[in-house]
């Protein structure tokens, strides 16, 4: 947890020292401690309430809410994203080294299925014939 001394205190006064004192969470208070932090151990905790109090014009605020998007998507998708790639995987399709060489002097695009893909076909449209565009089978049907 970074945390300043008036956050520190904050908690001591309210009654939450309790979880000040779990072993799991390392509070860090200078950028010292920050850089002590081994990075692939590290969970990012952002409540949305955090979220609302900075408010949208916080330069961090996308970023942040970028991050806990991507954490509520994986808490809720991982398992079925995990089935799905073991399933795909699985799937006896044709040799990939039959594709080599066929995209030379093409710039490409790899188009996947997700919230901007109707944005997106507007601007594959544009440049279908300067692109070599790939694209991942659940996204076909919009593509056509």
């Amino acid at each position: 947890m970074i945390a300043d001394e008036k956050e520190l205190d904050f908690c001591h006064q309210y009654g939450s020292s309790h979880i000040l004192k779990n072993e799991r969470i390392h509070i860090v208070t200078s950028n010292k401690g920050l850089k002590s932090l081994q990075i692939d151990q590290l969970q990012v905790i952002i409540p949305l309430q955090w979220l609302k109090a900075i408010g949208t014009k916080h330069p961090l605020s996308a970023l942040l809410e970028d991050i806990k998007i991507r954490q509520m998507s994986y808490r809720s998708f991982s398992e079925i994203m995990q089935e799905n790639f073991i399933e795909n995987i699985s799937k006896n399709h044709a040799d990939i080294g039959l594709l080599k060489g066929i995209a030379k002097g093409y710039k490409g695009a790899l188009v996947s299925s997700g919230p901007s893909l109707n944005e997106t076909i507007h601007s594959l449209k544009k440049v279908k014939d300067n692109f070599f565009i790939l694209a991942v089978v659940s996204t076909l049907k919009n593509l056509m």
